[in-house]
């Protein structure tokens, strides 16, 4: 009679949570920054334009930021994603620029205009879709993985009422965009959804035209979109901090981990904007040159 073996497989480690986004600001590091800062003699002019200037603007809470902190802030965690995938919730996901929604919220007026073929083809497109839909763009840390044969979740900045960013989730699988908010009370659900249509609309036409087979027709019909509850997303009551919150929704989100109200609020802004600062001019921007 033969003795039978049970193999033990061990559990397997559940992706994401690879490290904490309200770990604090590492003073060492927070102290390199400010040293460099310094070295520029105009640093206390607040010269616009200067790198001086842009780190200062970004280390100080209500100051409003502009798109190259909130690009910087997305790339810095594509770099993370690139070297450690194993810290993140899945190896399908990719993060988008304020580019990609402004542009085809600016176009969307000429992509209806625009004639179609018999077969509905040929509708005139936003200038680079394609780069972004095979992950061409952004350019930092580029992947080259297809949007829906590669890459299922996007995540990406929506610009609301012209001085409001919101954060967006795009599930490719689910045909849906869930909406991040930091001021859920200043925009109506009107103005998010005439915001978030030609997204809605453009992706589903771009993936029925693209897909091969019979995956063109799950893309018959525009995305859906919701915009969660303020009760279950960290609102900002102070103005000039919704691109810090943007960037923090992405980060918890691909790390698959909730929003901890407790961590993400204006309490803890100067914190959380120095940490950013130092976690930016160390691991992509170590030469003191915004990019």
């Amino acid at each position: 009679m033969g003795i039978t073996t049970k193999v033990i497989i061990p559990n397997q480690p559940k992706r994401g949570q690879g490290y904490n986004p309200f770990a604090g600001v590492d003073r060492q590091k927070l102290s390199v920054l400010l040293d460099w800062v310094k070295l520029d003699v105009k640093w206390r002019q607040k010269v616009a334009g200067s790198s001086s200037f842009w780190f200062y603007t970004l280390l100080t809470p209500k100051e409003w930021l502009n798109d190259t902190h909130m690009d910087a802030g997305i790339n810095l965690l594509i770099l993370r994603y690139t070297k450690h995938l194993e810290w993140f919730r899945s190896d399908i996901i990719c993060m988008m620029d304020d580019v990609f929604t402004q542009m085809w919220t600016a176009k969307y007026s000429e992509f209806l205009d625009s004639p179609a073929n018999p077969d509905g083809s040929g509708k005139l497109l936003p200038l680079g879709a394609l780069d972004y839909y095979t992950y061409e763009e952004p350019a930092y840390c580029r992947s080259d993985k297809t949007w829906a044969l590669e890459i299922d979740d996007i995540y990406a900045p929506l610009f609301v009422k012209n001085d409001h960013w919101v954060a967006c989730w795009i599930s490719i699988p689910r045909r849906h965009i869930v909406i991040w908010d930091s001021d859920v009370v200043y925009t109506k659900d009107e103005e998010i959804s005439k915001t978030v249509k030609p997204i809605a609309h453009m992706l589903s036409y771009m993936l029925h035209m693209l897909s091969p087979g019979e995956d063109r027709e799950l893309y018959t019909v525009d995305f859906t979109h919701e915009r969660v509850s303020q009760s279950r997303v960290p609102q900002n009551k102070q103005s000039g901090d919704c691109r810090v919150y943007f960037v923090k929704y992405i980060e918890c989100h691909a790390l698959r981990m909730p929003f901890p109200s407790h961590d993400m609020c204006d309490k803890n802004i100067k914190t959380i904007r120095s940490q950013m600062a130092t976690e930016i001019f160390v691991e992509i921007n170590i030469n003191g040159t915004v990019k």
